[in-house]
């Protein structure tokens, strides 16, 4: 359509055009016409003639510069239709160019819609077969929960016999309580009489007391002195680590309260217990009699323990035990050394001044882990066949013991002194290397008992082909 409008504005300049200029033209050889005739008529009438009116010729002159002013401005127009004409057809390029890239983005945009229009279906195709298998899983689980209730059901009728013994059980237990009201009676009279007796060993204590001051040997004191003296005082790391030790391990006040309440109730159960057999045996066997029933229930759960030591004993082997104990000791001071170097302060000193009982703890734990590496290495050192791998579990045993001294004397014994230890974070790391080295003789030994048993599992199977042949043979 636009371009149809381009094509028409252009025909329609084009028309004015030409018809502008045929009429300038006609009234350019009119005039020159005219103005030839009139000057070759003029010489034979101005013979004749000789009286022409000055007027004529002079409208005449005016008449003709008029029709070349009007030649000048039509000449002027026709170059500026020739102008817009130009412009014209170079808009109607630009408009044809246009129409063809929106014609090729149409053909785009359609091939695209149609792409679309596929994609869409194939996803409307998939959703309806989502859709078919969803239907099929809410069937199979309309019917899984008709079978949960059937067992919601069944489980409901177990629920109310359970409830029916439990009511039994409650009765029972009033019953219990009863009797336990009237022994914690009996119980506290006889705490009553402990009280006394109690007093009375007192008294009695002081008296015993007061004899032997008495009786007591002038020189004892001095003798006593005098051997402990030879047998030397304790050390000062030890007495405070002493001290240490029965502050750490004293237990709270509510925690022994706990604790004393706990065996009141196993001495009251016991009682109960007893005045039950009672009944039967009379008081006489009563005691031995519940003791025995005491331990006749404990002895399963100890011969589970037993049984499962045991298993646990045969898969378990001396390496087993030096591998977890380097391997943990590795670890434990490498992340001291670590964390040390990273956050810029040495970690045993920051927990020594925020928190001494947990540091305290700490280092016994440290003093006894020690201690459990040094016997299992050296157990282990002691087993092993090989003789290389046993020199080198000798090596590794007497570096722990390096280790162990010279922890004890710059870390431990500065520790229970509180003093802070000068040991740097570079030495922790000599320490892991050692239990890391440790390491390497337990796993050769672990891969030599792997092979050792893989081949005796071989071995057996081939017998035990062998066999299979020979029988069938």
């Amino acid at each position: 359509m636009v371009k149809m409008l381009f094509l028409h504005r252009l025909v329609a300049a084009a028309a004015i055009t030409f018809l502008l200029g045929a009429r300038a033209d006609d009234l350019h050889l009119g005039a020159a016409g005219e103005v030839q005739g009139e000057a070759n008529a003029a010489v034979p009438q101005a013979a004749v003639v000789a009286a022409v009116d000055a007027s004529a010729n002079q409208a005449l002159a005016d008449k003709a510069n008029e029709c070349l002013a009007d030649l000048e401005k039509l000449k002027t127009s026709n170059k500026d239709l020739a102008t817009n004409l130009k412009t014209a057809q170079e808009v109607a390029e630009a408009a044809e160019t246009s129409m063809k890239t929106e014609a090729k983005e149409n053909i785009k945009a359609q091939s695209a819609l149609a792409d679309f229009k596929k994609t869409h279906v194939d996803a409307i195709a998939a959703e309806v077969r989502l859709r078919e298998k969803v239907e099929k899983e809410l069937g199979i689980q309309r019917d899984a929960m008709l079978a949960i209730g059937k067992e919601l059901e069944k489980n409901k009728v177990a629920v109310d016999g359970l409830k029916d013994e439990l009511t039994k059980e409650i009765e029972k237990s009033l019953e219990l309580k009863r009797a336990e009201s009237v022994a914690t009676a009996a119980l506290m009279d006889k705490v009553v009489a402990y009280d006394l007796l109690v007093e009375k060993h007192a008294k009695l204590q002081e008296v015993y007391n007061d004899a032997l001051d008495h009786l007591a040997h002038p020189m004892l004191s001095e003798y006593l002195a005098a051997q402990g003296k030879e047998l030397g005082e304790m050390r000062p790391e030890l007495q405070a680590a002493l001290a240490k030790a029965k502050e750490v391990m004293a237990l709270p006040q509510n925690v022994l309260e706990k604790i004393d309440r706990g065996k009141k109730a196993i001495l009251q159960g016991h009682e109960n217990l007893r005045n039950g057999v009672a009944n039967y045996v009379g008081d006489k066997h009563a005691q031995s009699v519940s003791v025995g029933l005491i331990v006749f229930l404990m002895l399963p759960p100890i011969y589970l323990v037993y049984r499962f030591v045991q298993s646990v004993q045969r898969s378990l082997q001396a390496h087993h035990f030096v591998l977890v104990l380097n391997f943990l000791a590795m670890c434990y001071f490498g992340v001291i050394a670590g964390s040390s170097l990273v956050y810029g302060e040495d970690v045993f000193q920051n927990l020594q001044k925020h928190s001494p009982a947990t540091y305290a703890i700490l280092q016994f734990g440290t003093l006894g882990f020690f201690g459990a590496q040094l016997w299992w290495s050296s157990v282990f050192a002691l087993v092993l066949v090989d003789t290389r791998l046993k020199y080198a579990q000798l090596a590794h045993v007497v570096a722990s013991v390096g280790v162990i001294i010279h922890y004890y004397e710059h870390v431990w014994s500065r520790a229970m002194l509180d003093q802070e230890h000068q040991v740097h974070e570079s030495l922790f790391f000599v320490y892991a290397m050692v239990y890391l080295t440790g390491l390497v003789p337990a796993l050769f030994s672990s891969s030599k008992n792997t092979n050792s048993v893989h081949a005796s599992v071989a071995a057996s199977g081939s017998l035990f082909d062998a066999t299979d042949g020979f029988k069938r043979s």
